[in-house]
């Protein structure tokens, strides 16, 4: 019983510090007209067995449907 809590702490942890990891990249890496001022990432999405189909996380800027796109993560690599 505390080991599958102990395994959700950890799996939650690295899922909040792959959040950060994108998070710092759209900052580097988004330009636009407005500055960002908010940043809203959702959950990391893992498809196939075990992760093996990659991942995906939506991102979305400034609360605006506009400013939404979509990361695609495959072996710890980014692809748009």
């Amino acid at each position: 019983m505390e080991e599958a809590k102990e395994k959700k702490i950890k799996e939650e942890k690295e899922a909040k510090k792959e959040r950060q990891k994108i998070a710092l990249w759209v900052v580097q890496n988004v330009e636009g007209s407005e500055p960002i001022r908010n940043i809203k990432i959702g959950n990391i999405n893992h498809g196939g067995f075990m992760g093996t189909g990659g991942s995906s996380v939506n991102v979305k800027l400034n609360n605006s449907s506009n400013n939404q796109f979509l990361f695609l993560l495959k072996d710890n690599k980014t692809y748009f």
